[in-house]
């Protein structure tokens, strides 16, 4: 079993509408997708309070609505979420 081939394989199927974000997260992790994306949320909020910005996350859009998972970060981590990495 390769990680990163699971990872990518995920991603390239939720891009293209063959899986959903929620069925790969609740089948690798056994956790709900709204869950992940409340940790996701209360992580970003964290990071902005003390001035912390991963590389490629400058300039992203907060607004309410936005799905964080659009972005080439938010896919690569829920997909590594998903196959239980942290």
């Amino acid at each position: 079993m390769d990680p990163l081939k699971d990872v990518k394989a995920a991603t390239e199927a939720i891009n293209n509408g063959l899986d959903s974000r929620s069925r790969v997260i609740s089948e690798r992790l056994g956790r709900d997708f709204e869950d992940v994306l409340d940790d996701l949320q209360r992580e970003k909020e964290l990071m902005a309070e003390r001035g912390i910005v991963l590389p490629g996350s400058a300039g992203q859009s907060d607004a309410i609505g936005d799905d964080p998972a659009d972005s080439p970060q938010g896919r690569n981590a829920l997909a590594l979420v998903a196959l239980g990495g942290e």
